[in-house]
């Protein structure tokens, strides 16, 4: 999954990726949505629950959003 429009290339198709992957992207609204959020940011009147998790913890992390016990977003660290 891509999030957002980062730019770049990444090979994708046979012998390239695992069999049956699907790639995907999440893109939404215009530029001037996106300077909007922006400027909420800014005034810090955005709220957001990201919590960063080691990639050695991962099969935790996935369990907890089974369970539904993430707030928000969990980001895997490397």
């Amino acid at each position: 999954m891509q999030i957002g429009e980062a730019g770049g290339s990444i090979r994708f198709g046979m012998g390239f990726v695992p069999h049956e992957s699907c790639f995907t992207t999440s893109i939404w609204g215009s530029k001037q949505d996106l300077l909007a959020v922006l400027q909420y940011a800014r005034k810090g009147e955005l709220e957001w629950d990201v919590e960063t998790v080691p990639l050695e913890n991962i099969n935790e992390a996935l369990s907890r959003v089974r369970r539904g016990d993430v707030l928000g977003r969990l980001v895997v660290t490397p």
